[in-house]
């Protein structure tokens, strides 16, 4: 397996996570409010931010009407197409958006949705391509931005690993290796038995790719135990206010726990150490007053055959070590010992 690199930054096995602030479209279609969350991803030490290019058009029956409501934004009283529309981001946007990404000096991408959307995103210099869950079956899609040569991060929500794997094809077959896998449920939150962490090794070892997290859950506990399971990148939605209408406000972390996010990670990520059984740089100080070692129960004259009642097996451990026990006894004295002296292999 080799690194994918987004923007200079390695991304895979031994190295830190990658960790995506994911705006999507909680911005509400609001240029300014877009332009906060990048300076607000910035502060928060996320390192990316990914938003959702789409056209509505492109996107869905304009006629559809949902039939749920979505945290008041549909609902029977607004189609799709409309609530797509209303959360568009306009060329223009776009523009802006990566010009304060580079000001801010925060990698920026977006999820495409539209052939149309993969050209105007590789025209502005997008570091990577995201795909979402609902879209691993639109090879054409998927084609035609493994064709641009940029990284491609593939959600996998809703998939069989057969679905994946004509998706992960799709962009080798276009020549594109650079590919990053995120064990995903689709679901706005998931129940804890359907996140299925497990899937993010099972990934990894089916298609020999760096295998990440698209978080939809409540709350950081769950991204944090997907890096510490080996995840390489975490994508969690992000918003400035938990209070903002808009479909995904309720499941998203705002700046505050983000950066707890991040604080968090950084800590599991230390924490994980080396896979090599060993005692630590800071055991190794440790390891003579911990450990146990012989000592003279009672007097021992030179000459004395030592017998198992003269040993106490005490700390610390300056003398033989407890396994050697049966390989000390039976053994002569070469000089007087001491009650409570540790007893060495010099002395017998």
């Amino acid at each position: 397996m080799h690194n994918v690199a987004i923007a200079g930054r390695k991304i895979g096995p031994g190295e830190p996570a990658y960790l995506v602030a994911e705006a999507g479209v909680n911005h509400n279609g609001d240029l300014a409010t877009a332009e906060r969350m990048i300076d607000a991803a910035k502060s928060a030490a996320a390192d990316a931010i990914k938003f959702q290019s789409f056209q509505a058009a492109e996107m869905c029956d304009m006629e559809l009407t949902e039939t749920k409501d979505v945290e008041g934004v549909t609902g029977g009283t607004k189609s799709s197409y409309e609530m797509y529309k209303s959360l568009e981001l306009s060329p223009e946007a776009h523009q802006r958006l990566f010009a304060r990404a580079r000001e801010v000096g925060l990698p920026l991408f977006t999820s495409v949705f539209d052939l149309g959307m993969v050209e105007r995103l590789d025209a502005l210099g997008t570091p990577a391509f995201k795909i979402s869950s609902s879209d691993v079956t639109h090879l054409p899609l998927i084609r035609a931005a493994a064709a641009t040569g940029r990284p491609i991060i593939i959600s996998t929500g809703l998939s069989t690993e057969s679905e994946v794997g004509e998706a992960v094809a799709c962009c080798r077959e276009a020549g594109n290796n650079e590919i990053i896998l995120l064990q995903c449920t689709a679901l706005y939150p998931p129940p804890d038995d359907e996140v299925n962490l497990n899937a993010i090794g099972g990934l990894r070892q089916a298609f020999d790719v760096p295998v990440g997290f698209s978080d939809h859950t409540l709350g950081i506990e769950v991204p944090i135990a997907a890096v510490a399971m080996g995840a390489c990148v975490i994508e969690k939605h992000f918003t400035l206010d938990n209070g903002m209408p808009g479909p995904d406000q309720k499941l998203s972390t705002d700046p505050e726990a983000f950066a707890g996010l991040v604080a968090a990670v950084r800590r599991v990520e230390r924490a994980r150490g080396a896979a090599a059984k060993a005692p630590t740089a800071g055991e190794q100080a440790l390891l003579t007053d911990s450990r146990r070692g012989l000592f003279a129960a009672c007097d021992i004259a030179a000459g004395k055959v030592v017998a198992e009642a003269m040993i106490r097996i005490l700390k610390p451990a300056t003398g033989i070590e407890p396994k050697s026990l049966h390989a000390v006894i039976g053994r002569t004295a070469k000089r007087d010992i001491k009650r409570m002296e540790p007893i060495r292999w010099s002395d017998l």
